[in-house]
């Protein structure tokens, strides 16, 4: 099954459309949005739109879960919290329901999927470095789950344990698919793998096109894609909205 995976569209409409686009020609069987179709942007109702016409999993993400009532906002650094203010404002009714019902964790093809950290998920811890990893791995040792998938850092990076599998020695690798395009990597089956996907509609790696992943249960290809859309666009809706300059301005660097 060819699973295409993608997360923090974050309101940018632009970058979704082109996501969107781009995932018709990948010959998709199951599409699941790990989180945050709200926040930072100006276009929240036509992304929660697009989601909930395109995904066949979304589930919820720490702005989504502020702008429900889930999540306090002084979770949120200013800027951040200004948005969902906006965002509280203007958000359909229908939409905001819809995004008070995601889950906040899912499993699938005995694949987990999750926003941030799976192991209690509503705190939404960011998986970006091996600490937060190590309880990660506890964590899927205990439910049987050897791949987890995550988004909320906006960066791409896979964490690799093999935990003495298969006669190999205990080891621990770190790949960076940050800037990465169009790259089909075979990951190893017999180890235990935490994925963080990257970001469509604010990508903090320092490339500042959208990014979605794809990935065969069968073969265990992994592929990263990335999308250029039009982020003048979208950062003039941002600035025409009100919003704060730096959610507009951060677009074009990718941080």
């Amino acid at each position: 099954m060819r699973l295409g995976i993608f997360t923090d569209v974050h309101s940018n409409f632009e970058a979704l459309k082109a996501v969107a686009l781009a995932l018709k020609s990948e010959k998709i069987d199951r599409l699941i949005f790990l989180g945050d179709a709200v926040g930072y942007g100006a276009d929240p109702n036509d992304c929660c739109r697009i989601i909930r016409e395109m995904a066949h999993v979304a589930l919820v993400g720490n702005h989504d879960a502020a702008l429900t009532g889930r999540l306090p906002m002084d979770w949120f650094v200013d800027y951040a919290r200004e948005a969902i203010e906006w965002t509280e404002k203007v958000i359909n009714p229908s939409h905001r329901e819809w995004l008070s019902t995601r889950p906040f964790f899912h499993r699938e093809e005995g694949i987990g999927f999750c926003h941030g950290s799976p192991v209690d998920p509503e705190r939404f811890g960011y998986v970006i470095d091996i600490n937060e990893v190590f309880e990660i791995w506890n964590w899927m040792e205990d439910q049987g789950i050897p791949m987890v998938f995550v988004g909320h850092a906006h960066i791409g990076l896979a964490f690799r344990h093999n935990h003495s599998r298969a006669g190999k020695k205990d080891e621990i690798k770190i790949f960076n698919f940050n800037g990465v395009e169009s790259s089909p990597v075979r990951l190893d089956p017999e180890c235990t793998w935490v994925i963080n996907v990257g970001a469509v509609g604010q990508p903090r790696d320092g490339d500042p096109r959208a990014v979605y992943a794809v990935f065969d249960t069968e073969t265990w290809i992994y592929e990263v894609q990335r999308v250029k859309y039009d982020i003048k666009s979208a950062s003039g809706r941002i600035e025409k909205a009100g919003l704060p300059s730096i959610l507009s301005e951060r677009l074009f660097v990718g941080r």
